[in-house]
């Protein structure tokens, strides 16, 4: 072989070596970056978890009706929510909370005494709330 092919197959070599050591360094940061990223993403979910009590990734619980509803009030339980979506109160309920579920009422009669206030909600189709200090603590149906 002369020393121009031999000079020639050399410098091939070096460049397919090079070309290769380029590919190996690229895949490693990529690799090294998807890491970050996936150690970033693992920690911002944790973080969201942690702040409104809801696992980021309970995606049927967060297309769902009370999904919807802990969106917009996320100091709200997931139970309430889900009672508040299905249009229903319970007792332990606040008023902003009822009102979520069936609306504002009709009228409020409200009696203030010396232990507070208490407030009865009544709507149009006979049902009545009655509230001790903005707390549901009765609900009535009338027939």
């Amino acid at each position: 072989m002369s020393r121009t092919a031999v000079a020639l197959w050399l410098g091939i070599c070096s460049i397919i070596v090079f070309s290769a050591l380029v590919a190996l360094v690229s895949k490693a940061n990529q690799t090294a970056y998807a890491k970050e990223d996936s150690a970033a993403d693992l920690k911002l979910k944790q973080d969201i978890a942690k702040i409104y009590e809801v696992d980021p990734n309970d995606k049927i619980f967060l297309a769902s009706k009370a999904g919807k509803v802990w969106l917009k009030h996320k100091d709200w339980s997931k139970s309430v929510c889900r009672i508040v979506a299905e249009h229903k109160v319970t007792i332990g309920m606040t008023e902003d909370q009822a009102v979520a579920a069936w609306g504002r009422p009709q009228r409020i009669n409200r009696s203030i005494r010396s232990s507070g206030t208490d407030d009865q909600w009544v709507y149009h189709d006979s049902q009545y709330l009655f509230f001790d200090d903005g707390i549901l603590t009765s609900i009535s149906t009338s027939k």
